[in-house]
């Protein structure tokens, strides 16, 4: 009875090891997605846009698409640009911030996906996904927002995901 007993504290022993080592830091999984809130420039301040709606972009406007995230993960952002009317121009960039309040423009890493941008992206006519990866270990930013600048004679609406993996 003793030697069954303890076979069956060893196999108990083994799952929890196990199931630990499954939960812990740097176990990667399948890429989750979180959409970001979208967020407009509104007499010189920035002002998130009523939750679960889209906003446009009209002529020379700003846009944001802003998160919250742990900077452990590999991230793939991705802003979508969708034209409305008119001709859609501009350019885009990928920036962090460890405080919320100031920013810094970064640059992606090329080689992860395809199509993917260096530092800033040029915001062509029609509809579009401008897409930055960020690896893992990258410098450590809390804080995320896509920033989108249009030009010229347009409407667009836009949003924005990221992509993770841990």
């Amino acid at each position: 009875m003793k030697k069954l007993i303890a076979i069956i504290a060893l196999i108990a022993i083994g799952y929890s090891a196990e199931a630990q080592v499954r939960g812990s830091f740097g176990t990667y999984t399948p890429f989750t997605s979180t959409t970001g809130t979208i967020n407009k420039v509104v007499a010189g301040t920035i002002t998130p846009v009523t939750s679960g709606r889209l906003d446009t972009l009209t002529n020379a406007d700003t846009g944001y698409i802003r998160m919250t995230l742990n900077s452990n993960y590999a991230m793939v952002f991705d802003l979508s640009m969708t034209k409305i009317t008119g001709t859609l121009a501009g350019t885009a960039v990928l920036q962090g911030s460890t405080d919320n309040t100031n920013w810094v423009t970064l640059t992606g890493i090329t080689t992860t996906c395809s199509g993917c941008q260096g530092a800033s992206a040029t915001i062509t006519d029609g509809s579009a996904h401008y897409k930055w990866a960020v690896p893992v270990g990258a410098v450590p930013f809390q804080y995320y927002q896509m920033r989108a600048i249009t030009t010229g004679t347009c409407t667009a609406s836009y949003t924005g995901t990221v992509g993770y993996k841990y």
